[in-house]
């Protein structure tokens, strides 16, 4: 956890690069407890890079360099499945469509992480998927 007053958050210098292509170049900003943070910009911009540099889920054929600190921890250019469990973050994406496909249970698409993620059976990634939604009160999936 961040100092007080500390951001939770902090790009310096940020780039970007795929292969040869710096998409982007000197990116600063913070981001402290509370607050959002908006990525405005043309398609195109880094928008999309920028957020996968910070969550640690660049293409493997992007290089990133600056820094990326969450509270005191350097982050930058470390997967998110190398990281720590309490500096992984997570993005709500905007498209409600790629977030969750409509023509698949949601019991199936809360248990894939458990198995992909935290190494359980599909019979215990199912049932952790039905105490995340009983944990909720919601009714658990019929998966």
């Amino acid at each position: 956890m961040p100092e007080p007053n500390e951001p939770v958050l902090r790009v310096d210098n940020l780039s970007v690069r795929l292969g040869a292509q710096r998409v982007v170049d000197g990116l600063d900003f913070t981001v402290g407890a509370g607050e959002r943070v908006c990525l405005i910009g043309p398609s195109g911009s880094g928008k999309s890079l920028t957020a996968a540099a910070i969550l640690g889920i660049t293409p493997s054929t992007a290089s990133v360099g600056g820094s990326i600190r969450l509270g005191a921890h350097e982050v930058a250019g470390v997967a998110a499945t190398r990281r720590p469990r309490t500096l992984r973050i997570g993005m709500v994406f905007q498209n409600t469509q790629a977030a969750l496909n409509p023509l698949v249970s949601v019991g199936a698409q809360l248990s894939e992480p458990f198995v992909r993620f935290h190494g359980l059976s599909r019979r215990a990634a199912r049932a952790a998927a039905a105490e995340l939604l009983t944990r909720t009160s919601r009714r658990p999936p019929s998966c």
